[in-house]
């Protein structure tokens, strides 16, 4: 059967089940037969409805008659058959509880047969797995299974023992620890006699790990302290699993506190790093590749930053037989990555003036080696390096700044000069220095928009973009050379480039400035910088982009693209306080096709509402609404208009109380409209203006309790849509249409009660059809779930 097929076979069974209840027991067994090998599916839907059927049957027919049809299969020879009756069990522990299931585990966990045991031990792995924390239940009884399967004569069954008890221990950390004393013991001695045994070492070698963080300070030192330099003797291994948990544990035994200091550096720093930092371990899969990183920090964070540096630091610039191939060394590229992960965390001022001259010059020759410009590993280690030694960026500046503006004019290159554009907009703030660096972002400013002008690659035009804004975050756009007013010329014919990261980060420069003329706002003109006051061909300029430069971006496939415009309209309509131009001009976009375009307008009229209070958007749609009927596009910008008033009363809040009577009528021709699409909107809107209701503090809501019911009279009439139509079939503007009603009673019940609720929905708990019944029923279970004692007179 294919998998529908097996779908459909599984709904049909929990039917019969259902129906037959305990009946269905002497079938049980070809039922748990033939639906078992769903749990190893590699469909997940498949695996979900095996759980499901074999859980259903649990529940029903109890554990007794489960043991009794997986009893034989406990010890069967198929490894197969062994691995469906572990999962069994497992899920038989999550319909009926792990209290349950340990009836069966315990005692077959003794059995003289290794075959059960193995069995029994991937079921615990199995169940821990589907509860997680919901182990810690049994976490009592699991303790006394595993002090005796850990001794277990069989090797597979210790092997995999041990892995359960790893899994078992990261599920119910950071408790349980109380019964798995004996267990740490044994583990203990396990690793120590265990030496040389690959799978069963790395095995027993995970299970100490996971028990570390349990145990309290002291146990968890005593215990690191004793397993580290058994750790470090397997720091040589060729095994590449086992290197793997090795550096696993120890960064779990690094972890608590009391691990000397000195010992890391002396004894374990030199070895670690000759041995797993090689291009080997480089080249291997990603999760070592993090897990190495993850381990390097945590001993960082114990020995202190400068020990693990001073042996990565001359690897960021080792020449290789790669980098003359003009490709960057796998190694070189993880010890970037690890140097800046380091900085980040342990930071720099335990560093050596030696030490840190040394980090900026390899941080810098990384980055100049980069040739290509599209190593990301270099410049996110060159910018963290940089932002971490901010304190020590004066005497270097005069270094830095000459070559990350070469690289700013390679002219062969587009990428490498968006990258240098890139290092310079992160930088900002670390050569600023609280303003001891304000020339020269200054100089950098200038030269960034004379690029500008000339770029014409979209690449470095976009990040010489975001570079300029980010240096106007820093100083403030008012400082920046040239001043907003000759830059704005030079903004405006870029919102017409094609380009979506050009677009983005063009609108995020206007937004900036806008920004800035908006804290100078409350400041007279005269009193304020030159660079922050507005001419009237700055104001025309802001107000024409608003007004006419912006629109075709709501266009834009880019989600940061729509969202920066929406703002930007916001901002400049405040700024220029021509919010009625940019209203006006936003509110005639309802009549284009797109829908993208509608919605992220209705968005940016939201967001002008917010910024420019609601009583200069509002009026227009109101008005737009009335003059748009008989048109042909009358049904779009309706529509459009009910969308841009609920977005305005969810982005106002509580502040929209003041214009809830107003909507009143538009409402109530909007709900009896004929279109199923205007009358949708006229639901959500008035689910919006109810959540404005329940919004407004108590003492501000007369009157709110009769037209909340007076817009219940207007909104229960759709709840009975599913009724109409010819069509057997109920299409789907129908059912969204139903949808948006029910939302409407669940928020008007925190209003005006669920007992007056009730009483609407009463009458069509016992309607005749069988559609309308359902979705009464529905809506009356919500409210009952929502706050039963309500319904109570």
């Amino acid at each position: 059967m294919n998998s529908q097929e097996k779908h459909f076979m599984v709904k049909l069974t929990e039917r019969l089940i259902s129906r037959f209840t305990d009946r269905i027991i002497p079938f049980a067994q070809k039922i748990v037969f033939y639906f078992e090998p769903l749990l190893t599916d590699i469909d997940l839907i498949m695996r979900d409805d095996g759980k499901e059927i074999i859980g259903m049957l649990a529940s029903t027919i109890g554990i007794r008659h489960m043991y009794e049809i997986i009893r034989k299969d406990i010890d069967n020879e198929d490894d197969r058959i062994r691995r469906h009756t572990a999962k069994v069990i497992a899920v038989v522990a999550v319909s009926l509880g792990p209290e349950e299931v340990m009836r069966i585990v315990r005692p077959v966990s003794a059995a003289r047969n290794a075959i059960a045991r193995h069995t029994i031990v991937k079921a615990i792995d199995e169940i821990t797995g589907m509860l997680g924390f919901g182990v810690a239940k049994v976490v009592k009884d699991l303790g006394p299974l595993f002090e005796n399967l850990l001794r277990d004569p069989d090797h597979r069954v210790k092997t995999d023992a041990a892995l359960a008890l790893a899994r078992v221990c990261e599920a119910v950390a950071p408790t349980g620890m109380a019964s798995f004393m004996v267990v740490l013991q044994i583990v203990r001695e396990q690793c120590r006699q265990t030496s040389g045994k690959g799978k069963m070492l790395a095995a027993f070698l995970k299970a100490l790990g996971s028990l570390v963080p349990l145990v309290d300070p002291q146990d968890a030192k005593r215990t690191s302290e004793e397993i580290l330099p058994h750790l470090i003797n397997l720091f040589t291994t060729p095994d590449d699993d086992l290197r793997r948990i090795v550096l696993r544990v120890v960064k779990q035994c690094l972890a608590p506190e009391g691990i000397s200091a000195e010992y890391i550096r002396q004894y374990f720093i030199g070895s670690f790093v000759d041995n797993f930092w090689t291009t080997r371990v480089a080249t291997e899969d990603r999760l070592t590749k993090q897990l190495l990183i993850a381990t390097t920090v945590e001993v960082a964070k114990k020995s202190g930053g400068a020990e693990i540096l001073q042996r990565l630091v001359p690897m960021m610039v080792e020449d290789s037989q790669e980098m003359l191939l003009d490709r960057y060394p796998p190694l070189q590229q993880l010890v970037l990555d690890a140097v800046r992960e380091v900085v980040q965390e342990c930071g720099t001022m335990d560093l050596s003036s030696v030490l840190v001259r040394r980090l900026q010059e390899n941080a810098l020759l990384a980055l100049k080696r980069d040739i290509e410009g599209t190593n990301w590993s270099s410049l996110k280690c060159f910018v963290a390096i940089m932002n971490a030694l901010k304190h020590a960026m004066g005497e270097y500046e005069a270094e830095l700044l000459p070559e990350l503006n070469v690289r700013l004019d390679n002219m062969s290159n587009e990428f490498v000069r968006a990258q240098a554009a890139d290092a310079l907009g992160m930088i900002a703030e670390a050569i600023y220095r609280d303003g001891e660096g304000l020339q020269s972002l200054r100089r950098i400013s200038k030269d960034i928009a004379e690029r500008i002008q000339t770029e014409e690659r979209a690449a470095p035009l976009a990040s010489c973009l975001k570079a300029l804004a980010s240096i106007g975050r820093v100083i403030g756009c008012e400082r920046l050379d040239p001043p907003p007013a000759e830059l704005v010329p030079i903004l405006k014919p870029l919102t017409r480039n094609r380009d979506p990261l050009v677009q983005q980060y063009v609108i995020e420069m206007i937004e900036e400035l806008g920004l800035m003329y908006r804290r100078f706002a409350k400041i007279p003109e005269a009193a304020r910088p030159h660079a922050a006051r507005i001419t009237p061909d700055l104001h025309t300029a802001l107000l024409d982009i608003a007004t006419k430069d912006l629109f075709p971006l709501l266009a834009s496939h880019r989600k940061q693209t729509k969202r920066a415009c929406t703002r930007a309209f916001a901002v400049l309509a405040l700024v220029t306080t021509g919010f009625l131009h940019v209203a006006i001009s936003l509110v005639s976009n309802f009549t284009q096709d797109s829908r993208d375009v509608r919605v992220c307008t209705a968005n940016a009229l939201a967001a002008l509402a917010d910024k420019c209070k609601p009583f200069t958007v509002i009026p227009f749609l109101i008005n737009e609404y009335e003059k748009c009927e008989g048109n042909e596009v009358a049904q779009t910008v309706q529509h459009s208009v009910l969308k841009a008033l609920r977005f305005i009363l969810e982005e106002v809040g509580p502040q929209g109380k003041d214009y809830i009577f107003s909507l009143v009528p538009l409402i109530e021709r909007a709900a009896t409209e004929q279109s199923l699409q205007v009358r949708r909107m006229a639901m959500e809107l008035i689910r919006a203006v109810l959540f404005v209701m329940v919004d407004v503090p108590v003492g501000g809501t007369e009157g709110f309790p009769k037209l909340a019911i007076h817009l219940l009279n207007l909104a229960h009439p759709n709840l009975v849509e599913m009724l109409s139509g010819k069509k057997d079939k109920v299409s789907e503007d129908r059912i969204k249409l139903v949808s948006a009603t029910v939302q409407v009673y669940e928020v008007a019940r925190l209003i005006v009660g669920s007992q007056v609720v009730f009483q609407y929905l009463a009458n069509g708990l016992f309607h005749p059809s069988e559609k309308i019944r359902d979705i009464f029923w529905r809506t009356y279970n919500l409210i009952y779930l929502a706050n039963p004692e309500a319904l109570i007179p």
